[in-house]
């Protein structure tokens, strides 16, 4: 039996619920403008943005809180734990195929494959980046040979150097799979816990995802700039009528295309330029994390 599928973007402040609007209009842009099948629901605290979009998408624009928000970053108040929380509960609510999209995205192919993999039990992150243990072979002894533990659910879980972290810009997950995210909020807590770094969202749904052996990743599908978010923040502003105005109008100007591609072409530049030095200051992070778990 076929699930329902469902794209969720969290988009909280005017920054962030912009973004989407850039990331849901280069989505109607792959669909021509027609209205795909599934159905899109965005989380934010500014639901009028997006009216106009439930003219040509599925679309439900569900108006979360800013104490709701405070409460779901748990005791240890981390900020990117509510990314973990709200995919979980929109997941179980739903009892679907759920893809997550970061606002900081643009769609450049139709999801429907992406779908399709998911319905037949594969999972997505966005881009694998990097095994623990390629940062430190320098120094091969400082990395832990293995790392094993139990997590409330009976998971067992096993990280060793070869372990690797994968970008969260993109979390897809079958309609019978919400354990995974489950394990993956016990996960995040507990590594919090002993090392409070931004990574550790990210970290814990690698290694829960990766240990189904059916992870995908969905670079060619779906961009994500968020190694250069001040050139998108200068994109949208400069070309904000088109951006932000109206969605259907947005898809039927043969300029937008060409504003999309550009924009991916210039993050690209920048991005190889930003790579190595935020490459390195992620690894250490997560190693850290393995350091202090090892013991």
């Amino acid at each position: 039996m076929v699930k329902r599928n469902i794209v969720l973007y969290i988009a909280l402040g005017e920054y962030y619920a912009n973004q989407a609007v850039v990331s849901l209009v280069s989505l109607l842009l792959v669909y021509g403008g027609k209205r795909p099948e599934f159905g899109v629901i965005v989380l934010t605290d500014m639901p009028d943005k997006f009216v106009e979009f439930e003219r040509c998408l599925n679309l439900d624009a569900r108006k979360v809180e800013q104490d709701e928000m405070l409460a779901l970053r748990g005791p240890q108040g981390f900020v990117l734990r509510p990314k973990i929380a709200l995919i979980e509960r929109v997941h179980s609510e739903l009892q679907g195929n759920l893809l997550f999209i970061d606002t900081d995205t643009i769609v450049r192919r139709k999801l429907d494959g992406m779908f399709r993999r998911i319905q037949e039990g594969f999972c997505y992150l966005h881009t694998k980046e990097w095994p623990l243990r390629s940062g430190r072979k320098s120094n091969p002894e400082l990395c832990p040979r293995d790392l094993a533990f139990t997590l409330a659910s009976s998971t067992q879980i096993q990280i060793t150097g070869e372990t690797e972290m994968w970008n969260s810009g993109v979390v897809g997950i079958p309609a019978s799979a919400g354990a995974l995210l489950r394990d993956a909020l016990e996960l995040c807590d507990r590594f919090y816990e002993v090392f409070p770094g931004w990574h550790v969202e990210q970290f814990s749904l690698s290694i829960i995802l990766q240990a189904t052996g059916r992870l995908r990743g969905c670079r060619r599908e779906i961009f994500h700039y968020w190694h250069n978010k001040e050139l998108a923040k200068n994109t949208i502003l400069k070309h904000k009528e088109i951006f932000c105005s109206s969605p259907t109008n947005s898809v039927l100007d043969k300029s937008f295309e060409k504003k999309i591609h550009n924009f991916i072409f210039q993050a690209r530049i920048k991005y190889y330029i930003h790579k190595t030095r935020v490459f390195m200051r992620k690894q250490n992070l997560v190693y850290k994390i393995y350091l202090l778990f090892k013991h």
